[in-house]
Parts: structure tokens; sequence; C-alpha cells
């Protein structure tokens, strides 16, 4: 049986069994045929090109081929079936034209015009008539010249010594590309060898392989090829026989010597055309008979030979073929035995796997048959206690009924007491305004500025503001001069034409009681003052003239050059202002994103100087060019009318002149800040601190025209939401991240004219960083979920907008100073804000637009997103990976045996990266500003095609709806009884505030039936109209206490409020949403907890807070995440000089501060069960405290703590013991330098402490607060000459004050100087001298002065609280203090208002300036570097004060050799 016949013994019907069997075998579980070569499998593809005929082909006649050769015929050709997914049979394509022109060739290829092929197999035959003998010769002719070809041919294979190779198409044999057997050329040990070798695949294999009626076309393909070999035998024999007719007529023929040849077809039955030449006698036509008749029988002799030769060769080659299609059907058939062998062991295990399943069946049904029994006697258990239950259900239900008709007929009366509440509370509020003329008048000038007027009536109000802003940043700069904006808005303080004097305005404001600050954006500049009521008109002159005439005096403007390089070097530390500067520097050449607009001496300096500009004159050229009033927008409050406000505003501000044709600038024309062909992109940065972050950003259209409806707030709370199913909630349970933010942002940077981008920003941990494609693919996920909404949750938006306008229904009061910046903003044309939402655009959410929030939706694609990888995991900028604090805290004069005992983590090891995508070996880029070190990599289809095809798991939705939202509003009546003023001598200084009633009401102390409950409640609220309510409750363990030396308590406090905030984020981020806040913090004795919000379901949240304090089934996974992120903390703790320097005078003073890396080093053993035994101790015995204020009652504060708090809590009477703090001696200077960790930075930090003798007691003492007093009046005088003469005149650094410290009762007073061009030794010596200096002023200041500076102060202490949370803090922070006394303001502020200046005088020189006789300080100093001989140079600076100077190694040391102040009584 050949291979074909083995084909159609499968039917069709057998088809599908044929494939389960050979599927079986293969152990397959898919069928169809595949395109990828496998060996042994036939390669679809390959067969199709193939067999595949070209259009228009055809054979050549110059030969006559054999029967062989059909095949080859056919195989050279292609003919089979054409290529395409889309298979035809070939019973169809043999229908086709091009097929049928084929089949003609090939037929004609065989016997000339005599053969015809049909469609329907019809035989060939051929018609030969009688012709005459001539025809014969033109037919033997014929066969001469076929003849002479095969001559030829044969001649030619002798040759070149080779056969003719015959190409066989097996379908079996596909490991061969070009499917072909060469017969001639392969060994008879080949052929055995082959088919000695075990088969890979059968046919079996093969038809299982193809799908679905492909079995059928194959068929048809075998039949079509057996008729055509069929054919081709059949051909054979007739052109045999037709060279037999040939040879038996040619002995015949006698031509005549004048015949002439006749091109016609033999067919023709014109055979012969008759001669024109006259005919010849036979006797001299026998010659040539005789020679033709010889010639004709040796050519038939030749045609027989060869005939017999082709037919010889015809049948061996088909010998051979049957024989290797025996073999190989031999082959495949002990393969079906072997296979079938396997089945039939395969099919006994089965059996024997089916007894063991039939006993373990049996076994069950046993079990199942007792089940049954029990379950019976459940039953009837059940069913006896459910008729008690229907009978108690019934109960209830009628009990639930009358408690339902009872609340609704509550919630009646309570809606109309509320409307009639609010309809009287809005026409008080008419009145009020009608009768004092309160409120808000929008107005503009005849140069231009629009101004907005806020008057606010109250005699109690002190303070006073103005805000100016002018629409022109740093998008504005000009390229050779990047930061000029920047450094435009910093020489507009320093004097003007009218008021020439560099210090004059801010002196000004200083003795009134004010100050001022500017801002750059990017698209606007903001400059605001503040100061008492008193002096507002005369400050707003003096900043109207600074818009006005400018004196831009080029001394100042070098000086103030050195103070734009301090503010930048002093944000050289700031991982989050790098980034943001380097995303910038990826946008598109020529748009304004790319200006660097902080500026430093490199941008303003250097560079314009290397292209010939004058800044000075660019300077004055920006200023007249940007500065126009059209573009200015100005806010002013005051407690004086509308019209006072308006003529004091158009009086100062009408000088600033009005240019025509002036446009406002808008920078939408530049369009998106990023190519679309750059993104998407991917950046990793090493970043400063210690940490890992994710940063993933979008430009999208701007938003600022539609702040009616806000659609990124919408997305914003979505992809921010940290609630249950959030992609925070999702990455926090992998153990992947701890923090997510989302949106826009509130800044002009990422708000813009041009653009909105939109930032998702992640704080990974170790084990997310290694997983950071999966967090991203995380992000996408939730976008995909989102999408997939049919229509967007409309209740999302709804939520939002009755939260803010409940937030501004009940809005609390704000600081003038932050209303007047507010507003001014708002003005901004680049916001679009119509005139009559300027109060209240951001709480206006007209209606849920979902055809806005589509396309933002649709722009967080993959492709169109900006990643940037933070991590330290790269390398620390400057090779902070490789300081060790040991290094840092070595000084120049520190010997070795010193720097040992300083009980210091040693240097840790480098650490391995954790983002095996990233390739170390890279050299990093340099971001040429900030000198950020950063790695571009490309994002290949591998990672990005997961993340566009992200599939979202279940674990992901929306949030529900918010439960939180109050829907309550009623204010409870004040319950509070107003105490009367102490007896206070009034002020004889002119222009004093009067104190003629408390700033705040007093919290009444309850009497609590708990033991260690100390209770204070404070209903105030109809006091600010708000229906909120505050808690504070202090934790006092007497477990923890102050240990000095139990460093690892305070560590496992720390970790364990840090897994509280955690283990409650998902309720707690839920609550902020509607207006409810919430956190657990540690401190000093303990633990402290803090809620606030509206009042409805304020205790409600507290009562969930009181019940995570035990942190029941916390994860190990998030656990570690905190751990993590409290470890970043310690090593990120001392990054900042400043923070370092402060630190190390706590470090001295404190017995109970510890340094960071002593807590690192605790905290790297501390375990999750170690903070649950630390916890059961912390917790076996509390002492409580409690303030409550606000709108809630006294009876539902008492039923939830009896509820709630007293059940949770074992409480007892206990206190924590005070505070122990070192004490100086008179005319002594401890001196400590240390390095600083960020070496990278070149800013120095110092600051020198004083300290006054003696120490508070817990009542209050009128020595002791006049020490205090003086104090507060002695930074409040000296703080503006400090700054203008270190900062402004001298430029020794950007951040330079002073400040009062009252370290647990000791009082202090402390001078700081962060400089990036000074070295400490210096900066001491600036100190000194402006000591000395400022002694003489103060000798030499008139009265006038010192009581403007006292009237100012007077007035900030007596500004009245605004809000709730403002008496709250104030009420809590006299409560945390054991012993309040809540009239010390007014009592201060009455002191305050007797003090003559010859007290403040002798304070100063006794304590403070050089020389005194009680001066005792601490110097500490940080530098980047210790240089040799740094120290001693420090000293020096001190030595002309007549001090005893020792240096400081470390903490220990000094804190063994000093002595301690007495505790309080």
């Amino acid at each position: 049986m050949t291979t074909w016949e083995v084909a159609y013994s499968i039917d069709s019907h057998s088809h599908v069994k044929v494939k389960q069997r050979a599927m079986k075998f293969q152990g397959r579980t898919t069928s169809g045929p595949t395109m990828v070569k496998q060996p042994g499998r036939l390669n679809i593809g390959t067969w199709e090109d193939r067999c595949r005929v070209p259009v228009g082909a055809s054979v050549p006649r110059g030969s006559v081929p054999d029967s062989g050769d059909a095949h080859d015929l056919i195989a050279q050709n292609g003919y089979l079936l054409e290529s395409g997914s889309n298979l035809a049979t070939i019973a169809e394509e043999g229908k086709r034209p091009e097929h049928m022109a084929f089949a003609e060739e090939v037929s004609n290829t065989f016997s000339g015009d005599t053969l015809e092929i049909s469609s329907d197999h019809g035989d060939a035959s051929s018609t030969h008539d009688e012709e005459e003998h001539p025809q014969k010769c033109l037919e033997l002719d014929a066969c001469d010249d076929v003849l002479k070809d095969v001559e030829e041919h044969e001649n030619e294979e002798v040759k070149t010594g080779k056969g003719p190779e015959i190409e066989c198409f097996y379908m079996w044999d596909s490991d061969d590309e070009t499917c072909s057997l060469q017969e001639e050329s392969i060994s008879e040990r080949q052929r055995n060898k082959e088919a000695e070798e075990p088969l890979e695949f059968s046919m079996l294999d093969y038809l299982a392989q193809l799908p679905e009626g492909v079995a059928e076309k194959l068929h048809s393909c075998l039949k079509t090829h057996e008729e055509l070999v069929r054919r081709l035998c059949q051909r054979n024999d007739l052109l045999r026989a037709h060279i037999r007719n040939l040879r038996r007529e040619a002995s015949e023929v006698r031509p005549s010597p004048h015949f002439t040849r006749s091109h016609r077809s033999p067919q023709s039955p014109q055979a012969t055309v008759p001669s024109t030449k006259p005919s010849v006698p036979s006797s001299r036509r026998r010659p040539l008979v005789d020679s033709s008749k010889l010639e004709a029988k040796a050519c038939s002799e030749r045609v027989r030979l060869r005939d017999e030769q082709q037919e010889a060769n015809l049948r061996a080659r088909l010998q051979r073929t049957i024989r290797a299609s025996r073999e190989r059907v031999q082959a495949m058939q002990r393969r079906v035995e072997r296979e079938e062998q396997q089945v039939k062991h395969r099919f006994e295990v089965a059996l024997q796997t089916r007894d063991g399943l039939e006993r373990s069946i049996k076994a069950a049904l046993k079990e199942q048959s007792f089940a049954r029994l029990r379950i019976g006697e459940l039953e009837e258990a059940v069913n006896v206690e459910s008729m008690r239950f229907r009978s108690k259900e019934k109960e209830r239900d009628q009990m639930q009924e009358r408690q339902n008709s009872l609340r609704n007929e509550i919630k009646v009366l309570r809606s109309r007491a509320l409307k009639h509440q609010q309809r009287e509370r809005r026409i008080q509020d008419l009145q009020c305004e009608l009768e004092a003329g309160d409120g808000y008048r929008l107005i503009e000038l005849s140069n231009g500025i629009q101004a907005l007027l806020v008057s606010n009536l109250d005699p109690k109000k002190q303070k006073a503001a103005c805000a100016c802003c002018v629409q022109v940043g740093s998008f504005s700069d000009p390229s050779f001069c990047e930061g000029l904006a920047h450094y435009c808005e910093h020489m507009i303080f320093l004097g003007s034409k009218k008021y020439p004097g560099e210090a004059q305005f801010e002196e000004f404001l200083s003795e009134n009681g004010g100050e001022s600050n500017a801002y750059t954006e990017c698209g606007f500049d903001c400059l605001r003052k503040d100061s008492t009521c008193q002096a507002l008109h005369g400050a707003l002159d003096m900043f109207a003239q600074l818009f006005h005439e400018p004196l831009f005096t080029p001394d100042a403007s070098y000086r103030e050059l050195q103070a734009i390089e301090s503010e930048f070097q002093k944000k050289t530390s700031e991982d989050s202002i790098r980034a943001e500067t380097l995303f910038a520097s990826f946008a598109s050449r020529g748009h304004p994103w790319r200006l660097f607009g902080w500026g430093n001496l490199q941008s303003l300096d250097e560079e314009p100087k290397k292209q010939g500009v004058d800044l000075h004159s660019e300077l004055q050229t920006f200023f007249a060019k940007n500065y126009k009033a059209c573009r200015m927008r100005l806010c002013v409050f005051g407690i004086e009318s509308l019209d006072s406000l308006e003529t004091a505003v158009s009086q100062s501000f009408s000088c600033v002149e009005s240019f025509a044709g002036t446009t406002q600038l808008d920078f939408a024309q530049c369009g998106m800040p990023l190519r679309k062909e750059d993104l998407p992109s991917l950046v990793r940065v090493r970043p400063i601190r210690d940490g890992h972050s994710l940063w993933m950003s979008w430009q999208l259209p701007p938003q600022l025209r539609y702040y009616h409806s806000k659609p990124e707030s919408y997305l914003s709370s979505l992809i921010g939401d940290e609630g249950p199913g959030s992609i925070l909630s999702y990455l926090k349970n992998e153990g992947w991240a701890s923090e997510l933010t989302a949106g826009a942002g509130g800044d002009n940077f990422s708000h813009s004219s041009n653009s909105m981008i939109f930032n998702v920003q992640i704080d990974l941990t170790d084990k997310g960083l290694s997983h950071w494609t999966e967090v991203v693919k995380t992000v996408f996920q939730y976008l995909e979920m989102l999408r997939r909404f049919q229509s967007l949750p409309a209740y999302l938006y709804e939520e939002i907008k009755q939260i803010a306008q409940m937030s501004f229904q009940f809005m609390q009061e704000k600081d003038p100073s932050d209303l007047v910046i507010d507003l001014s903003e708002r003005m901004l044309p680049l916001y679009h804000h119509q005139p009559e939402h300027l109060l209240t655009a951001p709480w206006t959410y007209t209606g849920f637009r979902e055809d806005l929030i589509r396309p933002l939706l649709d722009g967080l694609t993959v492709r169109g997103c900006f990643f940037m990888l933070m991590s330290s995991s790269y390398g620390r900028a400057g090779g902070l990976d490789k300081v060790s604090e040991s290094e840092a805290s070595s000084t120049s004069g520190q010997s070795e045996l010193e720097a040992q005992g300083n009980n210091i983590v040693q240097e840790k090891p480098e650490q391995e990266c954790l983002d095996s995508l990233f390739d170390g070996q890279r050299e990093a880029l340099v971001e040429p500003r900030f000198g950020t070190e950063y790695w571009v990599s490309s994002l290949d289809e591998m990672l990005l095609l997961p993340w566009e095809s992200a599939e979202p798991p279940p674990e992901l939705h929306v949030p529900p709806p918010n439960k939180f939202i109050a829907t309550d509003f009623t204010l409870l009546r004040d319950d509070v009884e107003e105490e009367e003023l102490p007896d206070l001598p009034p002020s004889a200084i002119e222009g004093f505030p009067l104190i003629s009633a408390r700033l705040s009401p007093t919290p009444r102390h309850r009497n609590s039936e708990t033991p260690g409950l100390r209770l204070w409640h404070l209903p105030c609220a109809q006091r600010f109209g708000q229906p909120r309510s505050l808690l504070s409750l202090k934790i006092t363990s007497a477990d923890y206490v102050f240990d000095p030396s139990n460093v690892r308590k305070e560590v496992l406090l720390e970790l364990l409020s840090a897994c509280l905030q955690d283990s409650l984020n998902e309720i707690f981020y839920t609550a902020s949403k509607a207006k409810l806040n919430c956190s657990f913090n540690d401190t000093i004795y303990g633990l402290k907890l803090r809620a606030g919000g509206f009042s409805q379901k304020l205790l409600a949240l507290v009562e969930t807070m009181i019940q995570g304090l035990w942190l029941k089934s916390y994860a190990q996974d998030r656990f570690h995440s905190q751990w993590e992120e409290k470890l970043r903390c310690y090593r990120n703790a001392w990054l900042k000089p400043q923070v370092h320097c402060a630190s190390l005078r706590k470090l001295l003073l404190l017995l109970t501060t510890s340094r960071p890396s002593q807590k690192e080093a605790e905290l790297s053993t501390c375990t999750l069960q170690e903070c649950y035994n630390f916890m059961g101790d912390f917790y076996a015995s509390v002492a409580c405290e409690l303030l409550m204020s606000g709108n809630t009652s006294q009876d539902e504060l008492d039923s939830w703590i009896s509820s709630s708090l007293a059940t949770q809590l074992p409480m007892k009477n206990c206190c924590a013991p005070d505070c122990d703090v070192v004490q100086l001696s008179p005319r002594t200077a401890a001196v400590w330098l240390e390095a600083g960790i960020d070496s990278t930075q070149s800013n120095s930090a110092l600051e020198v402490y004083f300290q006054l003798p003696g120490r508070d007691s817990w009542t209050w003492k009128q020595d002791r607060a006049h020490m205090k007093v003086l104090l507060n009046l002695l930074e409040d005088m000296m703080y503006e000459n400090l700054f203008d003469e270190l900062r402004t005149k001298q430029q020794l650094g950007y951040s330079v004050g002073c400040s009062t410290r009252d370290t647990f009762g000791v009082h202090g007073f402390s001078i700081y100087v962060l400089s990036a061009v000074q070295r400490p030794p210096n900066l001491l010596k600036a100190v000194e001298t402006f000591l000395q200096d400022f002694a003489r002023q103060l000798r030499d200041w008139p009265l006038d002065k010192f009581n403007s500076h006292m009237v100012g102060l007077g007035g900030r202490m007596l500004e009245p609280k605004r809000t709730l949370a403002e008496i709250h803090e104030a009420c809590w922070s006299e409560i945390t203090f054991g012993h309040p006394e809540f009239a010390r303001t007014e009592r201060d502020a009455a002191m305050l208002g007797a003090i003559q200046p010859s007290e403040l005088i002798d304070l100063f020189e006794r304590y403070i300036a050089p020389g005194g006789d009680g001066r005792a300080c601490i110097v500490t100093a940080v530098v980047p570097k210790a240089d040799e001989g740094e120290l001693e140079a420090l000293c020096q600076a001190l030595t002309p004060g007549g001090l005893e100077v020792t240096t400081v190694s470390d903490e220990q040391s000094f804190r063994s050799r000093s002595k301690l102040h007495p505790r309080r009584a």
C-alpha cells in the first residue's frame, strides 16, 4: 500500500477519531496546523509556497518528458494550492483558468497537438487520416528533431556526470525546507539507513494537525495526483503506438524527388502540396526511394531504442518511489503499534486508578450517610430555635417600626428647625452687612489696575494685608538671562525713588507688626505685605512706589545676585525640585518649559557676560516691558469701609503708569512641552535622600478655563484614592508602596496656559522597586477599569460637589495674608475666572461633564507617559550611600579615640541595585543646573504591550458611596460661661491695643468617673457658626518614661504610631474626603490622637480609632513597609544642614534626645512580634487627658467615653516625670563642629544659642513671664536688622534669622545663618560684630521706635482667634503643659505694654551681647567637609568676648560634665 493509499483509507468520517488518537499519542491539547516549523511536522506555509503555480506559467516544448517527470513538473511549477489562510480544495483549484491552462500545457508537452485533456478525465486521441507518403516524411522529420533534442540532453548528462535530479514531495518529510528527495543521487546505503531510522511522526500525526475540512482537501489532492500519473501512463502508451504506426507506414513510403514539404500540422486534411516542376521518370527516382527507405528504417530504429530506454527509466523511477513509500508505510505501522502498546499500558493504569477511586467513593458515601443523620438532628434543633427567633423578630420589627416613625418625625422637626435657623442666621448676616458695610468690591483704576477690596469692620481685628500679582513670570525669561523674572522680584523690594532706603519698606513693616514676601511662578509674580490696620495706608503707598519707580541700584543688584545664588544652593538638596528641573529639561527646544526659572550666578552673571549682555540693563528693560498696570491684579484687606479702602488704593496705585496697546501674556501658542515622538520615555535618577519614588507624568490640554466643572479633580480623586479598591490599597497589600499622590497640582508649572501635567507619584518599598513594572501595570489596570465604564459613576462627582458646598457654606476665616494672595491670583486673566466667581471658584462644581473627563482619561496612555524612577538603589548623589554618620561627625580636632567613643553606626556596605532592568555599567548623564545624575532608557515592546493589554483584577474598583459625609448641620448652643479678665493694668503706650475681653473661652474641667481620665469640654459652635468639633487625646503610659538610655522604646513607639496610622489609613482617607481628619502621633509622653471635622459623625470615627489601637491582624508586608519608611526617615533626618545644626543643640541640652543613627541601629532588629509585645506593655497602664471642643454636647461625650474609651483602655492615674535640661554656666561657651551628611551641597549652617538663667515653674510666675515677653520683643526688634545686615548687605546667606527658645521651661535665644559663600568661623565673627553694633543701636533708638515695635507685637498677640482650630490648639497647649493658665496671652500682652526700653537693653547686654557677665552659649556648626583648623578658628571667634570656650566631641561626654536644671516643682 502506497502513501497515497494510506491517505485514501482515512475517510472524512473517521477524521475526528484519527485526530483525537494522534493528539493523545502526542500529549497535545489543541489541534490545528502550526505556522512555526517543527521537526517531523509539515509546515503548511512551506507546503503551500511549494505547491503554488505561477499565473501564466507554461512548460517549454523543446523536449518530450517521460511520465516520471510529471511529478517533477508539478513540484517545479508549484501546482497544488494557492497560498494564504483560506485554503481551497484541489477540485476547486483545478477549475480555475490558470490551472486549466497548466493542464493543457502538460498535455501538449507529451503529445504535441494530437492529444487533449478534459476536466472529466477524457482520454486523449490521435487522428491519423490517410495521407500521401510525403506527409509521412514530414512526420519523420519531426521525429528526427525530437530525437536530436533527446541526444543533446543525454550527451550533456554524460559530460557533466550528473543525472537528472527528481524532486518528490512527501508530506511526512518536513525537516527539509525544499521537501525534495534527490533519488538519482542517493545511495542505496543512505536509503536503507533512512528506512531503518524511526519516524518522528506518522501520517496520523500530520492528519491530526490539520483543521476540520482540510482532510477532505488533502483527499481531493491525492486523487488528482493519482489521476495525473494515470494520464501520463496513457500518453506514454499512445506515443509508443503512434511511433509504431509511423515505422510501419514509413517502410511503404516512396517519396517523389520533386516532393515539397508542408508546414501544416499532420492532422490537416491537406497533407501535400503538388509540385510545379515536371515529373521525372521512375527509373530516375528509384535510387532516391531506396535511400529514403534506409534512412527511415534507421530513424525508426533509433526511435524504438530511445523509446524503450525512456520507458525503462520511467518504470525504474516508479518502482523506487513505490519501494520508498512501502518502507515508510511499514515504519508508520511500527510506530502505530508502539503507540497502541502505550495506550494499552495507560489504560491499565487508569483501571487501577479507577479501582482506588471506587474504594474512596464507598468510604465517602459511608461518611455521608453518618453526616446526613447528624444534619437531620441539627435541622430539628434549628427549627426549634428558628421558631423562637421568629417570635422575637416580630417583636423587634414592631419596635423598629415605632422607632422609624419617631425618627421620621424627629427628622422633619430638625429640618424645619435647621431651615428656620439658617434663615435667621442669613437675616442676621445681611443686617450686619447693611449696618457695618462689610463686604467685597471689585474696582478698576484709571490706569487699568484691577483691585478687589475686602472690608471687615470687626474692631478687634489687628491685621491688614495687601497682595499684587503681575502676569509675568519665568516663562518670560530671555534665553540668555534665565531666572531674570525671579531676580526682578528680589530687586523690587530694595527701595524706590520716593522711599530710597534699601530696607526702608521692611523696617516700616517690622515696626508696625508686619512683614513682606514674594514668589515667582511660571506665568506670574506675586508680592504681598501685611501690617497693623493703623499702618495700612502708609504701607500701601510704599508698596505702590515699588511698582512705579523702583531704584534697581547697581550695588544692590550685585549683592542680590548672591541672595539668588544662596537660595539656589539651599534648594540643591531638594529631590523634588531637582526632579522637576530635570523633567523640564526634556521639553522641546524653544519651549518656555526649558527655561531655568530659579536662576543662579551661572545663568544670571557668568553666561550673560560671555554673550556680552549687561544684566542691569536687561533688568530695567524687563521691568519696563512687563510690569504694566493692565497686567496687575490687586487685593486689599482692611477693617475700614469699602469707600475708605477704595480711596486709599486709588491714591496709592494710580501713580503706576498705563501703557496703551499692552496685551496679556499668553503661552497657549507654545503647545505641549514634550514631543509625542519622545514618548514614552524612562529616566532613572540618582537622588540625595534615601528612598525610592516612581513618577508617571502625562501632558494634557490646559484645563484652566473649565474651573466651573473641574474635570481633572474627578480623575484625581479616583486615581489618588486610598480607600478599599484603590491603587494604593492594592500596592500596600502587596508590600510594594507606602504613599501615592495623583493630580495636576496647584502650582503654575502643572497648570499653565499651554498644558496640564497630570502626575502619579508613588513612594516604593524595596520590594516595590524590584517589582516596579508590576506597579506601573497596576496603575494602567486601574485606568483600564475606568475606561470600561459605559458611563462613569456620577455619584462620585456629586459627592465632591456636596462636600465642596458644605465647605463653602461653613468656611472658616482665613488669615488676611493668605486671603489676599488667593484672591489676587484668581483675578489673573490666565485663570479665566468671571468676576462673579472670584470668591466661589474653588468650590464651584456646576455639573458632571463626562464629555470633558473622557478625553483626559483617554490621554492617560502607556505611549504618552513620561516615567521617572528616582532611587537610592542607583546610588546617592555625591556618594552619600558610602558616607556614614561616623565620618560626618568627625572634626578636624577630634582624636581617633574620641571618634570611637561616639557610639555611632559603622559604614553600611554598598547596597545592591534592586532594579533588575537597570544597567549600572552605563555612564550617567548630568543635568547642568542642579547636577542631577540620570540615565535615559528605552522602553521595549516587551514592557509596553503588557501594560497596554493589562486586564484589571477584581481587587481594583471605584470607591463606594462615602458614609462619612455629614447631613446634619444643627448648631448646639454654647454652654460656656465667659470668665472675667484678671486685673490687668492698661498700657501707657499710645496706640497699644486695649485688652477688653478674653481672647478665647475657657474649657470646662469635667469630673470623670473613670480613673486615670482628665476630661475637658469646650462647646463653642455658636461662636464661629461652625457645626464642627475637635478632639485631642493624650495617652501617657507608665511603661514609657523619659529614659535617656532606652532608645529602643522610643523607636518602638514611633514604629507603633506609624503602623496604627497605616492600619486605619483606608478609613481615615475616606473620612478625610468628607472633611473628617484623624491622626496618630508619638510624643515625648506617649501617644496623641487628634480628630476633627463636621461633628455629626466625628465620634463614630474616633471610636474606630480607639478600637484600632490594638493593631489586630496587621500583615507582615505592611509592617515591613512602615519599617522601611521609618528607616529612611532616620537616614534622611540630618541631610539639611540647618536641621542637623539645631539637632546638635538639642543633643547637648536634652538627655532624652538621641541620634538618628542610634535609632537606626535599634530599628534594624525590631520585629512585628516585638512591636506587639511593646504595645501590650504600653497599654497595660495608661492615663488619658481629653479635650473636646466645638459642636459636641456633654451627653454625647459622656456616652462615648463610657461605651468606647473606658472599655478599650485600662486607665489608671499616672504621670510622666519632668524632663531634664542641661544648665550652662555663665561666661562659658561650648563649640561643636560636624561635617554634614550631604557633602554635595555647599551650604554651611551656624546656630548660636544663648541660655538665660532659671527655669519656669508649673504655675504662672510674673518674673518668668516678664523674661519671656522681653525675649519676644527682642526677636521682633532684632529680626529685620539682622536680616538686612547679614543677608541683604553682607550677603552671607539666604536664610538668616533669630528666634526665642523654650526648652521645657528654660528660656533661650538663637541666631541662625545658612550660607553657601562663607564658612562658620566667618559667620560667627559677623554675628558677634552685629551683636556689638545692635547693642549700640538699642541705646540710641528713640522711644517712639520702641513703642511702635511694642504696639505691633501687642497687636499680633491680641489678634482674635479666627477659627475653632486656633482656640482648640491654644487650650490644648495649656492642658498638655500640666498646669493650664488659659489667660496667659492676655497677661503677657498686658506685661508687654508696661515694659521700659531699659529693661530690654539690660537683658540684651547681660545675657546676649559680647562681654555680658551672664552670657552662656552653645555654638553648633555644620560644614560640607571639615577643614583642618576650622574648629580652632571657630573658638577664636568667641575669645574676644571673654568666654571660657570648650570644644565638644560627642554629646555623652558633654552631658556627663554638665549640671542639670532643677526639675519643676
